[in-house]
């Protein structure tokens, strides 16, 4: 095996996590695949390549995806690190993040699943109109938020109950200069107060359930929620808990072990 086929599987396991690891979690990880000195050798050739990065946190060394390069994350996003510029004028949607420790850098499949979906929502393919009230549930980074209002959105409210995250997100709007567009809040999704056109959701099967009864109390009569961050064997089971609770399923997709699906309200006129 060479270390081209190495490296590749190092950075498919780091991307695919929705935890934080050591270089220790990732050989243990890949043990049945890879030896410990390959690991070793992959990691520091990724790193050089600045396409991983280790970050050090109370006496601890992680390898997270490196934000030191502008990344295209889907046909139109594209992630840049604080400082880059870009060219205007494009069609291409520019989102700044800085690195930190809540979940969201863009870069995981649920993450990119969750910003396919919202390109084809935003594109006027699944609906007769495009969303403009934006309610992002567990923000994280804020950056479904953020790529919300620069698709097209007029107003993003993020929420998060991990006060690390909220910190992260409101530094990241400021860094995109969308402090009057989106709104980053430690509130209980109970606490929230409105009706949205577009809801996301990036969180695990266990939460997305809890969340379902609930959920048209935050949709209006035309509404579409796009969630991601489950398993395809968990994906049955969550469509059939949102329709009995008035949503309908029109699109999924599947990137490595993730799945995404997009809902209307039922009483969403398709196009």
């Amino acid at each position: 095996m060479s270390y081209g086929i190495f490296k590749s599987k190092v950075l498919d396991f780091v991307l695919q996590r929705r935890d934080r690891l050591t270089p220790r979690d990732i050989q243990k990880g890949l043990s049945d695949f890879i030896g410990r000195r390959e690991v070793n050798t992959a990691l520091k050739e990724l790193i050089a390549e600045e396409r991983l990065s280790y970050t050090y946190e109370f006496g601890h060394t992680f390898v997270e995806p490196a934000l030191n390069t502008s990344i295209q994350l889907t046909d139109r996003i594209v992630l840049i690190p604080p400082g880059r510029s870009f060219e205007p004028g494009s069609d291409k949607v520019f989102i700044t993040l800085r690195p930190g420790i809540s979940f969201g850098n863009g870069q995981h499949p649920t993450s990119v699943l969750v910003l396919q979906g919202m390109e084809r929502v935003f594109s006027g393919k699944m609906t007769d109109f495009i969303p403009e009230d934006i309610l992002d549930i567990g923000t994280g980074s804020g950056i479904l938020a953020l790529a919300s209002i620069k698709l097209g959105g007029k107003m993003a409210f993020g929420i998060d109950n991990d006060p690390n995250a909220v910190f992260e997100a409101n530094e990241n709007v400021a860094l995109n200069s969308l402090e009057n567009q989106v709104r980053i809040s430690k509130t209980s999704l109970e606490s929230v107060q409105g009706k949205f056109e577009l809801i996301l959701a990036n969180l695990r099967a266990p939460t997305l359930k809890d969340i379902s009864w609930g959920l048209t109390k935050y949709s209006r009569d035309r509404s579409v929620f796009i969630m991601s961050g489950f398993y395809p064997e968990e994906t049955q089971g969550l469509l059939e808990r949102y329709k009995k609770t008035g949503w309908s399923c029109h699109y999924r997709a599947r990137q490595g072990n993730w799945e995404m699906v997009i809902l209307l309200s039922m009483s969403n006129k398709q196009v």
